[in-house]
């Protein structure tokens, strides 16, 4: 029984350890997310006073180009995270319009290049077909006179 109760003491001795490390943990957790949470709020309240006193600075001096530059400043650092998505988009359109120009010029070169080859092709066959009827001329001319000639000298040997 003796062992029972020392072995249940020790077992009772390492959980309060594990809670009371457990605790210190979440303790010290708790205290890093609330100190980053006052670290933000007192930002976003630091910028929440400049925007105010900047909006005063604007309103008290309305004609000055001081207070004008101010407000357009103001009115873009509002409006900050819509120029930056703006600023992308543009980026992309202007990158797909020069894609699309580029493409174009590639297909046109393309058609360009094909239609020359063809053309080429076709004037290839053209001169052979030329080629061929003046090789077949020739040969016609040639056999003519061949026959021409062989019929005047057997002609020019009969009469001897």
């Amino acid at each position: 029984m003796r062992r029972c109760l020392q072995a249940w003491h020790v077992h009772a001795h390492q959980l309060a350890g594990a809670s009371r490390m457990l605790r210190q943990l979440l303790a010290s957790t708790l205290t890093n997310a609330f100190l980053e949470w006052r670290a933000v709020a007192s930002e976003k309240a630091h910028w929440r006073r400049v925007g105010w006193q900047l909006e005063q600075f604007t309103q008290t001096s309305a004609g000055s180009s001081t207070a004008q530059l101010a407000r357009q400043a103001a009115v873009r650092w509002q409006h900050w995270p819509l120029s930056v998505a703006f600023a992308s988009w543009r980026r992309n359109a202007a990158e797909e319009a020069l894609e699309r120009t580029n493409a174009k010029r590639a297909s046109t070169f393309l058609y360009y290049a094909l239609t020359l080859r063809a053309l080429t092709g076709f004037r290839w066959a053209v001169r052979d077909v030329h080629v061929e009827e003046a090789a077949g001329q020739h040969r016609l001319v040639v056999t003519k006179r061949s026959v021409l000639r062989a019929w005047r000298v057997a002609v020019l040997h009969v009469k001897v």
